[in-house]
């Protein structure tokens, strides 16, 4: 599906250019280098040491012609190689499927096509005005809140989502309880939308992983009926027998006061109860004009089907303190508390269980994340960040890791 979507955009090039990840006609150059010490247990004296990661260049642009929209983004960098013991032993030039985020969060729980590739390209035509047929490896076409991800994964706010929880069944290499919210129903997608920006957004894509053998579509809708409120719905999979259900709503009680709450349920005609998950979440969004801080906490919990298994729960939020128009001091922080398996401490049902697990609990993670960004002009933007991660899986092994990471953002206006 994805050599057929990417074949087919190809040879869409001709009539125009445009679409999704970038909201107009533009330029944007990201460059980023970074350098920390990668994962690993902070009582090991053999842990791999202090490293520098690499230079990773992200080229994105959009074109609009006619009724025709093209866009599309490239990777490429300055990458080094390891040895055994984590010592750089040499530095190639390559197109990177790495994004910045990712050397941090190897097992992050969602990955989509860009967070795998080094390249998307997306294809939009509006025949009629409000009325769009697209097809893109990164459509990105999505009605209603979710857990926030701060950005792309290249980009300077990026951080992780739903405190990095995992999405596995409780276990104990895991910190397990990561929630699917499928509000975005178009990303690797060919699919067709109307929105007149105040009142209907809906469509309807056919998924990435549709074939021969199986055909399934996801479908969206977001309702504005007054400017208070806003409802959204969204359906991952149908046609496929284990699909996604997402729920929404916004409200607006002002411009600088917003409350979002989320619904998803995961695993919908799935036979196996372990694999059924459903859970909720708000954020509120809080900007103070008079102070140029804007705060906004968010929480969530995920509940498994299967009885066996306990709730996880993650919260978090980022500050933003604008100190001038060009200079700006964020933070994300975040905590998550995986899932836990009451067999492990039932020690009259399931003794080997017991024997083995009886210590284990869900696990927990800590992530913090200040960044520092100052707008030189208008097209030249400028960024330092440090994340720290601390992790306790659900056997109790313990593991921390940090990066350093530094941008510079062009942006042709």
């Amino acid at each position: 599906m994805k050599k057929i979507l990417a074949a087919a955009v190809t040879a869409l090039m001709t009539f125009a250019a445009g679409a999704q990840v970038l909201p107009k006609v533009t330029v944007q150059n990201t460059l980023w280098t970074g350098m920390g010490l990668p994962e690993g247990d902070p009582r090991n004296d053999n842990r791999a040491g202090f490293t520098w990661y690499g230079l990773v260049d992200t080229l994105q642009a959009r074109v609009d012609i006619a009724k025709f929209t093209l866009e599309g983004g490239i990777s490429w960098g300055l990458m080094p190689g390891w040895d055994g013991r984590g010592d750089i032993n040499g530095v190639t030039v390559r197109l990177v499927n790495e994004k910045p985020y990712t050397f941090l969060h190897q097992a992050d729980a969602y990955k989509g096509w860009w967070d795998n590739s080094s390249y998307y390209v997306n294809f939009l035509w509006t025949p009629v005005t409000n009325f769009y047929v697209g097809a893109g490896t990164t459509l990105d076409w999505s009605v209603g809140a979710a857990p926030s991800k701060g950005g792309k994964k290249w980009a300077i706010s990026s951080h992780v989502t739903q405190g990095d929880l995992r999405n596995t069944t409780p276990r104990g290499d895991s910190v397990s309880g990561f929630l699917y919210y499928p509000n975005a129903y178009a990303e690797t997608a060919i699919g067709a939308k109307y929105d007149d920006h105040k009142m209907i957004n809906g469509g309807i894509a056919i998924a990435d992983g549709s074939n021969g053998k199986g055909f399934w579509v996801n479908t969206g809708i977001e309702f504005t009926p007054i400017q208070l409120l806003t409802v959204a719905f969204a359906y991952d999979g149908i046609g496929r027998g284990n699909s996604n259900l997402y729920a929404g709503a916004t409200l607006r009680f002002t411009s600088d006061f917003i409350l979002d709450a989320y619904f998803a349920y995961n695993g919908l005609g799935n036979d196996n109860a372990a694999d059924r998950k459903f859970g909720t979440g708000a954020t509120v969004t809080w900007r103070i004009k008079p102070l140029n801080l804007t705060v906004a906490p968010e929480a969530g919990f995920t509940f498994y089907s299967d009885n066996n298994y306990t709730f996880a729960f993650f919260t978090g939020g980022r500050v933003q303190f604008d100190i001038t128009k060009q200079f700006h001091v964020g933070c994300w922080v975040s905590g998550a508390w995986g899932a836990d398996d009451k067999r492990w401490h039932d020690r009259t049902n399931h003794p080997a269980l017991y024997a083995i697990c009886n210590t284990w609990t869900g696990g927990a993670i800590f992530n913090i994340r200040p960044e520092v960004t100052f707008d030189i002009t208008n097209q030249h933007t400028i960024a330092a960040t440090f994340e720290y991660q601390a992790i306790t899986n659900a056997n109790n092994t313990k593991y921390d890791a940090f990066m350093f990471g530094f941008y510079y953002r062009y942006l042709y206006q």
